[in-house]
């Protein structure tokens, strides 16, 4: 019996998660290609195909966009999610729903960032005339690496934001997610297109949005501990958050 249970379980939760991917992926994927087809124009200001990635990667008409989809898809499978009785009513507690709230919000938007990545490269390749030779070290790496790390960074950043956001708009309704999203665009607007040089762990980036950009550090070693050390502190706060909405009493499961 437990086994039958499991498994009608585990069907609802494909069904539902195949559901939710479809309809978020479908529904903004062309708005994230046309936005990508439009800045991409007037940022690449190389013919290099790599420096015009890290460029499109923490350029401002780029991240925006990408931003606002990303949390708009986050805030769209949490009113999905919500409206879903009957997966509701299968859940054991509330921790169970957050878990499954936080997958569904990876996969998704793992989902668009991943698309993103492939059609950025298509438009890339194309106004960079085809160039793929290889520019100087940065910080004693390889540029190739370089773009494949800061790719990374910028994929965690969106996803860590859109989760955080997701416990935001649960615990403080649409205006406290309106007041988190005001703080992410002048947070991005204040972080500009400026580079830094950072020595130490005091000289670590309060913006976010700075860990995008390719800063000066004494190694390669420095960027990675500095930005997991940051992350961190991100990860620390959702876990408060959950832990908060965990004990509050669900709407959802009785």
């Amino acid at each position: 019996m437990y086994h039958v249970k499991n498994l009608a379980m585990s069907k609802i939760k494909l069904s539902y998660y195949k559901y939710i991917i479809d309809n978020s992926f479908n529904s903004l994927v062309l708005i994230t290609l046309l936005m990508i087809n439009i800045t991409s124009i007037f940022q690449f200001f190389s013919t290099n195909f790599f420096e015009n990635f890290l460029s499109y990667n923490s350029n401002l008409i780029t991240v925006l966009p990408l931003l606002l989809i990303c949390l708009i898809n986050t805030i769209h499978i949490v009113m999905m999610f919500d409206k879903n009785y009957m997966f509701f009513s299968r859940l054991k507690n509330n921790n169970e729903y957050y878990n499954n709230l936080i997958y569904n919000i990876y996969i998704s938007n793992s989902c668009i960032l991943l698309f993103n990545l492939i059609s950025s490269l298509i438009t890339i390749f194309i106004f960079s005339h085809s160039n793929l030779g290889i520019p100087l070290n940065v910080n004693g790496v390889n540029y190739v690496i370089i773009c494949i790390y800061y790719f990374f960074k910028s994929f965690i950043i969106y996803l860590l934001l859109s989760i955080l956001g997701a416990f935001i708009f649960k615990e403080g309704k649409i205006y406290g997610f309106i007041c988190y999203l005001i703080i992410l665009i002048a947070l991005l607007f204040g972080a500009g297109n400026t580079f830094s040089s950072i020595g130490s762990i005091s000289d670590m980036p309060v913006n976010i949005f700075d860990y995008m950009k390719l800063n000066t550090y004494p190694s390669f070693f420095h960027d990675i501990i500095f930005f997991m050390l940051y992350c961190g502190g991100i990860v620390i706060i959702i876990k408060v958050l959950k832990i908060l909405s965990c004990k509050r009493k669900s709407d959802y499961l009785l």
